[in-house]
């Protein structure tokens, strides 16, 4: 639990940027509990529920200092309501988890680019059958791209023969 973090203990954080990167700081000191809008917490009545209590955490990372703000005091792990772009935990294991997780939606949404690629086709088809003018400028776009390659491809030639002119000029005659 967050609340019960002892100084120089590790924190893992992912930072879910792009691309994701793992910090690990330690602890330097934890507040004490306070409530959603920062109270000191009360006794709670007979039959009201516990209130949900959170923590200030001073991580160093580095040669810096961090201050991770309003974490769940009676959790271990979470993404903070502030920065949602973040996972914070208290042991290694939890972070493995959810690295995992996010591989996992990853690996579910690279395995869709095929259908995505063939619908996207499947739409160019469509839009040339219903507007033929669209298929006359992708042909003559196909035929620009083939051209130019034909271009480099003798251009490339042209320079292989000036450099086999040029060694054939300066290599001196023998006489017989």
């Amino acid at each position: 639990m967050f609340q019960g973090l002892r100084e120089n203990a590790p924190l893992y954080i992912l930072d879910k940027g792009c691309p994701h990167k793992l910090i690990i700081g330690y602890v330097e000191k934890v507040s004490n509990p306070v409530t959603r809008d920062g109270q000191t917490p009360s006794i709670p009545m007979f039959g009201q529920p516990p209130q949900e209590l959170f923590v200030d955490v001073f991580v160093k990372v580095g040669d810096s200092s961090q201050k991770l703000e309003k974490l769940p005091a009676l959790m271990s792990a979470t993404t903070p309501e502030h920065n949602p772009n973040v996972f914070v935990t208290e042991n290694w294991e939890s972070m493995l988890m959810e690295v995992e997780n996010i591989e996992r939606k990853c690996d579910n949404e690279l395995n869709k680019i095929p259908y995505y690629t063939a619908v996207k086709e499947s739409c160019v088809e469509i839009k040339m059958t219903l507007n033929p003018q669209l298929a006359k400028e992708k042909e003559r776009d196909e035929e620009i791209v083939e051209l130019k390659k034909k271009i480099g491809g003798i251009e490339s030639s042209i320079g292989n023969i000036e450099t086999l002119l040029k060694n054939m000029s300066s290599t001196p005659k023998k006489k017989e």
